[in-house]
Formats: C-alpha cells, sequence, structure tokens
C-alpha cells in the first residue's frame, strides 16, 4: 500500500534551470512537481514548459526533433510551439485542406498542458497556476540590477524551510554569527511578500566573519524579502551587494536551491568595470553559498523528523 501524501504546492515562481542550459532548438528534460516537463525555446526563443507526453496518445516526446521553434512527435509528426499551442496537424491538414477554419479549430483543442515561462537573473523561472499573479520579483530600491553566474544546491528538505527560516532571528547569532542591534522590522507589501529588515553586528567567529566584519565596519543593514516561499531576496546596506535565492521543489524533502549574487549596476561601464563587477559577483555568489551551507545540515535533520 502506498501511503505518500500528495504534495501541496503554492501557486508562485520557482527556478527550472539556467538560461544558458536551453539553446535555440534543444529539449530539456525536467521533473518538477512530481510530474516530468519538458523545456524549450519557442519561435520567438522565449522559454516554454510543456508535459512531456502528447495529447494525442501519449507518446514521449523526449524522443522528439526542434523544427522552426516547436517540438516535433516523432511518431505522427504534431508540432508543438508557444505554451503548448498545437501548430500542426500533418494527417489532418491533408484530410481537412477544404476546410481550412475547422482545421484551425481542430488544432486549437489539442495543446500540451504547460506553464507560463519567464527569465530572470539568468534563470528560468515557471509559475504553478494558469496565469501568474505576480511577476518575477525585483529587488527593492534597485534601479538597474546586475547579477553573476548562479551557483546550485540540491537541499534534502521542503522547499519552504529556507523561507520560513529567514524569519527565525535567533538562527542569526547562533547559526549565523549575526548579533541583532535592535528590533527587527517586518512588514508585506503584497499577498505574496513577507520582508524583515535587520540591523546586525557580525561577530568575527570564523576567518570569513573576520573579513566580512572589516568589509563592512561596523553594523550594517540587511533586508530580506520573501516572496510567494520560493524566492529570497537578499540586500546589504553597506556592500550594496545581495543575493537571489529560489528553490525548485523536486520531490518530497528534497529541492534544488538557485543562487545569484545581485548588485546595482554601475553607471559606467567600460573594460575595467565591466572584469571588476564580473570577479566581485563571482565572489560574492561563493560567499553566498557559504553562507547558506551554514544552515543546511540544521535544517536538513528537522525535515527527516517530521
Amino acid at each position: 500500500m502506498n501511503d505518500k501524501k500528495p504534495i501541496s504546492y503554492p501557486q508562485a515562481w520557482y527556478p527550472l534551470t539556467k538560461s544558458s542550459q536551453i539553446k535555440e532548438n534543444t529539449i530539456k528534460s525536467i521533473r518538477a512537481f512530481e510530474n516530468d516537463w519538458l523545456l524549450y525555446r519557442d519561435e520567438n526563443n522565449q522559454p516554454t514548459l510543456v508535459g512531456r507526453y502528447c495529447c494525442h496518445i501519449g507518446v514521449d516526446l523526449i524522443n522528439g526533433q526542434m523544427k522552426n521553434g516547436c517540438i516535433v512527435c516523432p511518431l505522427h509528426g504534431w508540432q508543438f510551439g508557444k505554451n503548448g499551442e498545437c501548430h500542426l496537424i500533418p494527417a489532418l491538414k491533408n484530410k481537412m485542406s477544404a476546410d481550412k477554419a475547422d482545421y484551425e479549430k481542430q488544432k486549437k483543442q489539442r495543446k500540451l498542458k504547460s506553464l507560463p515561462c519567464k527569465e530572470a537573473y539568468g534563470l528560468i523561472f515557471v509559475f504553478l497556476g494558469e496565469t501568474p499573479t505576480y511577476d518575477v520579483p525585483l529587488p527593492a530600491k534597485m534601479r538597474s540590477v546586475q547579477y553573476g553566474l548562479s551557483e546550485q544546491l540540491l537541499f534534502s528538505g521542503e522547499h519552504h524551510v529556507l523561507c520560513l527560516n529567514t524569519f527565525d532571528l535567533q538562527h542569526y547569532q547562533a547559526i549565523h554569527h549575526r548579533q541583532l542591534t535592535r528590533s527587527a522590522k517586518i512588514e508585506s507589501i503584497s499577498p505574496h511578500h513577507l520582508g524583515i529588515t535587520m540591523n546586525v553586528k557580525i561577530l568575527p567567529i570564523t576567518l570569513l566573519d573576520k573579513f566580512m566584519a572589516k568589509l563592512v565596519k561596523g553594523s550594517n543593514t540587511i533586508s530580506i524579502d520573501c516572496w510567494g516561499a520560493s524566492i529570497l531576496i537578499m540586500k546589504n546596506s553597506k556592500t550594496g551587494y545581495g543575493a537571489v535565492f529560489s528553490i525548485l521543489p523536486v520531490e518530497e524533502h528534497q529541492s534544488d536551491i538557485f543562487m545569484v549574487a545581485i548588485k546595482e549596476e554601475s553607471t559606467q561601464q567600460n573594460v575595467f568595470t565591466g572584469i571588476r563587477d564580473y570577479l566581485s559577483l563571482v565572489i560574492a555568489v561563493k560567499i553566498v553559498r557559504r553562507f547558506l551551507l551554514a544552515d543546511e545540515p540544521v535544517l536538513t535533520a528537522i525535515t527527516r523528523l517530521k
């Protein structure tokens, strides 16, 4: 007897993969939300996520080919483009050549299941729901965002645990050696948002702590915005840098975490500033990853007890 309970996921934006992983005329298989999907770029080079199996008789479309931004079913040649819309049914087109209007109607009735997609921060996001109820969030008070290469971490825990842990104030000192110097401020600007702003002092326990303490020189303000229990956007007031954590539920007690360092884009762009910004974002995401790794063993243990 299978006692596994279905997992309930909130309607929100979730990361799927790095944008660089989806080239033109390529198909990538994705396992998410306890279902199998295919990700590819449509005729306008925009990402589209569809169910893995053809809506005709269930052929596995991973064996299909790409043609003009459409995925072609390997068995009967049906073609699916943007949002899984059917572009061609070869046998039906020949049969109904005299009635084009009816043929177009028949195509509209055939569609792969799909979810809305959008690119941001060098990642491809998907909204779990028919219509997005909010956009992929941007950092507050950043006019132009510059981001670096993303890091990925497989987390042995529920996707929402990290977001909930963001509002556990005591853990910042116990695990991250950040001491609150005043009361934290919690606010919400949307039904899908919860944010926290903290003034913290870095306790010089580890070598990284000592480096960061010298960098910020005293206390500094950290703001973290949580969107839909799947995206965290963190900013440091003194360094001007921040990070985006986006979380994809893979299976029960298993999630993929994508981390991207961000900063305000430099007003003067040249070769020197380009190299400087690139290297600084590479270093920043390594520091962010190290920061997150401190949480992992503790949060993983909590999940296993449930």
